[in-house]
């Protein structure tokens, strides 16, 4: 009974196995062929979220803004280099989220839920930034 079980099992992920690896050059087939046909016009893996990147140049407003603020202050160099390595970050975490990789698109749902976890990770580092954006700008 155990054997069959497992033969049964093994069948089954075998299967799956078929199914997803057919499903992904179906999706690699269509990629290539839109590719070539074209030129101008690259596929989009992921339509960005056009709320999220006016979350983005918000944020780098806002520091842009307590930047020139500090410029006037003269024991601001602490200030000054927190809220550089800030705009750095934000603008690590905007590049991360224009960039998806084409490979995510062919492995379908599991490159789609790759992306969006992707993207709750950005937000949750957004989130954090403007939260010491926040302390910095009461100090």
């Amino acid at each position: 009974m155990i054997a069959l079980e497992k033969i049964i099992r093994d069948i089954t992920l075998f299967m799956l196995l078929l199914v997803l690896s057919r499903t992904a050059l179906e999706r690699a087939a269509v990629q290539i062929s839109k590719e070539k046909t074209s030129v101008w016009e690259p596929i989009a893996v992921h339509e960005l979220d056009q709320d999220f990147l006016t979350l983005i140049e918000d944020t780098k407003k806002q520091i842009n803004k307590i930047i020139d603020k500090t410029n006037s202050l003269a024991n601001s160099e602490k200030k000054k280099n927190q809220l550089k390595n800030l705009k750095t970050q934000v603008e690590s975490i905007e590049k991360k989220y224009k960039k998806n990789s084409p490979a995510t698109f062919i492995l379908g749902p599991i490159g789609t839920s790759a992306i969006v976890l992707k993207e709750k990770k950005l937000e949750k580092e957004l989130s954090k930034i403007k939260k010491q954006l926040e302390l910095i700008s009461k100090q």
